[in-house]
């Protein structure tokens, strides 16, 4: 096949033959599927011209092989070419003018405004019309360019929240301290009573420091993070958490001074920070729920230590093969000794 439609005359002494508007509108090069197309019907020919024998050599319908090879016939290899399936006849919109220019008035004057509070701005003018339909004609007044609308101006935390640097995709986490996951937990201990669980997991061995603070602010969250850094027995490289305000104020300078790198978490996406909320899942299921909790901070944070440690030295976790972080961290240190400056957690004193 060279050519595609070679030796096609496109007009004969100044007269349109038939059908070459059609073909002038053509690409050069037949379509990818054309050449399929025209290579069963090639098949068609040279093997008897029989359509239910060609059908089940490339699995298809006897009536489609009929089809292409009439319109190969008809027209050639343009006639092969795919064919738009839009409808001839698509539903055309009813709203009338009178209150597509209403719609559009009031978007003008309020354009903060959504689809409902306009749709009640609208019924006090005496205009009924759904709050779809409303989407649908503020739509197409967009796409015709009569809508005029105000640019969205981004504020300076939404841009620099658009700014922060994410965990790199190609980020290995294969040894301790590479990654730790932190964030933040209110959890009430009695009725009108809460108190802020910090929390910070080592994405590879799965050791963890956690701390109970009365309020959720900055200042708790810079003092959490020196905790962290003390408590883990090795080096952390980088820390990831997501924009709550506990992350961000007097949070930020600390983590500069502690050398760390910080990554943040996507926004709505707590996937992202899997490690620390199934952490607190287990303490909410395996403490929370079934301890006998004193009143107080101090015994609240005496009494979540001692969980703490059952969650190191006895509690089998399925992710580490059913051993304990502290077994893992034991049986890692064994083959690669250096990275580790010791090998015992150590115990932070109570910060308020």
């Amino acid at each position: 096949m060279k050519g595609r439609y070679a030796g096609v005359s496109m007009s004969v002494y100044g007269a349109i033959l038939p059908g070459t508007a059609r073909l002038a509108r053509l690409p050069a090069e037949p379509s990818a599927e054309a050449t399929r197309r025209w290579k069963v019907v090639q098949w068609h020919r040279e093997h008897g011209a029989c359509l239910r024998k060609t059908g089940r050599h490339f699995t298809l319908s006897p009536d489609t092989v009929s089809r292409w090879v009439g319109a190969e016939t008809a027209h050639g290899v343009g006639g092969l070419e795919p064919k738009s399936r839009r409808p001839r006849r698509v539903r055309q919109p009813t709203t009338p003018t009178e209150v597509v220019l209403a719609i559009q008035r009031a978007r003008e004057a309020h354009p903060r405004w959504g689809r409902e509070k306009l749709r009640v701005l609208l019924v006090q003018e005496g205009v009924r019309i759904s709050a779809k339909s409303i989407d649908r004609v503020l739509r197409r007044l967009r796409a015709r360019g009569v809508l005029v609308e105000p640019k969205v101006v981004r504020t300076g935390l939404q841009a620099a929240a658009r700014r922060r640097p994410r965990r790199p995709a190609d980020l290995v986490v294969d040894r301790p301290g590479v990654l730790v996951q932190v964030d933040c937990k209110q959890v009430a201990v009695a009725p009108g009573s809460v108190v802020f669980e910090f929390g910070a997991i080592d994405c590879f061995t799965r050791q963890r420091v956690v701390q109970l603070y009365p309020k959720q602010h900055s200042r708790a969250g810079a003092q959490f993070l020196e905790q962290v850094v003390q408590a883990f027995p090795f080096p952390i490289q980088a820390i990831q958490t997501d924009g709550g305000s506990e992350f961000l104020g007097e949070f930020g300078p600390k983590v500069a001074q502690l050398g760390l790198v910080q990554y943040w978490n996507r926004p709505n996406y707590p996937q992202g920070n899997g490690r620390i909320e199934r952490s607190f899942g287990t303490d909410e299921r395996e403490f929370w729920q079934v301890e006998e909790l004193p009143g107080d901070l101090a015994g609240l944070r005496a009494a979540l230590a001692a969980w703490d440690h059952v969650y190191h030295t006895e509690r089998p976790h399925q992710a580490l093969g059913y051993r304990t972080p502290d077994q893992f961290y034991q049986e890692w240190l064994a083959t690669h000794p250096k990275p580790a400056p010791s090998t015992e957690r150590r115990v932070v004193s109570d910060m308020s």
